[in-house]
């Protein structure tokens, strides 16, 4: 994973305006161009003034080139409490092939090394493989969201799958590395 670049606004185009992926989370309005190539130039990468942070995940290609692949957020950052939300979007080709494990594997690392104590992420019920992905990389469904999410069709309910990064106690807030 990296920063994201201004230059991966067509990747953010597409991920940001898949209706697919907006059934299984709380976006539900197409995003334009404009407002995303203000969105990646203004992302300076630290999450204490921008309270949220995105990473573009890339994937070593058949032919050994990277690939850009999706992208991995860290948002609703509330340094107070050490904790961020974290939001995965993959294209639809790189799901199933264990890159979403990884990437938030790699998020959990981030937020550690930044003192984060807690991280946790929204999942549609509805979102089975998400909700494997996050057990997978040592989440626990902690709490029960009933009618949370809109579908298209119905309210459904989502889960809080939460990791506890940070046990030290004596750091009671996130810091600066």
């Amino acid at each position: 994973m990296r920063a994201a670049e201004p230059e991966d606004l067509e990747l953010a185009y597409e991920l940001e305006n898949d209706t697919e992926l907006w059934r299984l989370g709380s976006t539900n309005e197409p995003v334009s161009r404009f407002a995303l190539k203000r969105f990646l130039e203004n992302n300076g990468g630290d999450i204490y003034a921008d309270r949220q942070v995105r990473l573009t995940i890339e994937s070593r290609g058949e032919d050994g080139s990277w690939e850009r692949v999706g992208f991995a957020d860290l948002f609703k950052f509330e340094p107070e409490h050490s904790r961020a939300e974290i939001g995965l979007a993959l294209l639809p080709r790189f799901r199933g092939k264990h890159i979403g494990r990884n990437a938030v594997t790699l998020l959990a690392d981030y937020a550690a090394l930044i003192g984060l104590h807690t991280i946790f992420a929204i999942i549609s019920e509805e979102n089975k493989k998400a909700s494997h992905t996050f057990e997978r990389a040592g989440f626990v469904a902690s709490a029960r969201l009933c009618d949370w999410l809109w579908n298209g069709n119905s309210y459904v309910g989502a889960n809080v799958w939460q990791k506890i990064i940070c046990h030290d106690h004596d750091r009671h807030r996130a810091t600066r590395p």
